[in-house]
């Protein structure tokens, strides 16, 4: 979605979304990468995907900070503890591991993204709080107690 987003270009149906998918995932592979990605392993593919990008890893991110840097025009992805956003359209139990798109924000502490994991993603919002506590990345498995971190992506 954020290459897509910084090149211009829409995802034109759920094939064309999955063919995406699936050419990240071969260069990942290529890369070395296991199949969940940690967030310096993202920013790795989203650098070799288009070295034209500014990707910077966010440790520890406040709300402030990432509303900031929304404001500035930067997405963020943030990986999580799937589960405990406690997204209502996730297959029960819901992901251990996810990602998803910050791209603004609500007057009334929401942040809206795009959640790549419900076909109801586009646009979904959450609590601020909701998506502060489950932030993690990946930590070898152990997602639960994974490190906070953002990986803020804008146009040089």
């Amino acid at each position: 979605m954020v290459l897509k987003y910084f090149r211009g270009e829409r995802i034109a149906s759920p094939e064309d979304a999955e063919s995406a998918i699936q050419s990240l995932v071969r260069r990942s592979s290529e890369l070395g990468f296991p199949v969940d990605l940690t967030a310096e392993q993202t920013r790795t593919l989203i650098l070799d995907q288009d070295p034209s990008l500014k990707v910077d890893l966010l440790r520890n991110p406040s709300v402030e900070a990432l509303k900031d840097d929304l404001v500035r025009g930067a997405l963020i992805v943030v990986p999580a503890a799937g589960r405990e956003l406690r997204n209502p359209y996730f297959r029960r139990p819901g992901p251990r591991y996810h990602m998803l798109v910050l791209r603004g924000y609500t007057a009334d502490g929401y942040v809206i993204t795009n959640d790549p994991g419900t076909k109801r993603g586009e646009q979904f919002v959450y609590r601020w709080e909701r998506l502060m506590e489950a932030m993690h990345d990946w930590n070898n498995g152990e997602v639960e107690t994974g490190a906070k971190v953002a990986i803020v992506v804008r146009a040089k």
